[in-house]
């Protein structure tokens, strides 16, 4: 029995494995009823960044390795939402940095119509593993014209999400960002079903071996 509750309660102590996960919403998801793009694209409640004042959400930057970036209008096509987007031409990559931290960040690209198409674009979350946007299928590889959605959602165990990177693997593009969503506070820390019945198994164990010892 002594055997059992170790395993029992290593089990306990062993942080659970979890990811963050990436959706992205195909371009026939925009629509100019902003309450019902909202609620597709599953962002409705968020605090939105459109561009539209020429300035970014509070606690939120961008930077790139190199070339140049600014808000300006957007070209026909390529507005997620009223006539403004951040408008970044680059070779290596760009991140947006949201420091107070989210536990969900979307943002809509386009492409200006600059450069080959984007079949090298990678995205990171919080610097980890690069994400190839060819996984996604709603994604539309184009140098022209919307490309997706993409909202990040940090699950349980996950850090807050702070820095949200684009690579482009040195091919020199022109793309447009808008309709930034962030949902603000802290991941949830509550244990998740299994590790609780172990946790409650691995007290029966314990209490059960204290009975035979008597």
């Amino acid at each position: 029995m002594k055997t059992i509750f170790l395993v029992l309660s290593l089990s306990v102590l062993l942080p659970m494995a979890s990811a963050y996960t990436v959706s992205v919403f195909s371009p026939s998801t925009q629509s100019s009823n902003l309450a019902a793009m909202d609620a597709a694209l599953g962002i409705t409640g968020y605090t939105i960044g459109d561009f539209e004042s020429g300035t970014f959400l509070s606690g939120l930057s961008y930077s790139q390795t190199d070339l140049t970036f600014a808000i300006e209008s957007s070209s026909p096509g390529n507005a997620w939402d009223g006539i403004s987007s951040l408008r970044a031409t680059f070779n290596g990559s760009g991140t947006f940095t949201y420091t107070p931290g989210a536990s969900s960040f979307g943002f809509g690209m386009a492409a200006n119509g600059n450069g080959a198409p984007d079949s090298s674009r990678t995205i990171q979350i919080n610097g980890g593993t690069a994400i190839s946007f060819q996984a996604f299928p709603a994604y539309v590889p184009s140098n022209a014209g919307l490309n997706g959605y993409i909202r990040i959602d940090a699950q349980q165990g996950d850090a807050a999400i702070t820095s949200v990177r684009i690579n482009l693997g040195g091919q020199g593009e022109t793309i447009a960002y808008d309709r930034i969503a962030v949902l603000d506070g802290a991941v949830s820390t509550v244990p998740e079903p299994s590790t609780m019945v172990m946790f409650f198994l691995s007290l029966f164990c314990l209490a059960y071996q204290k009975k035979n010892q008597r």
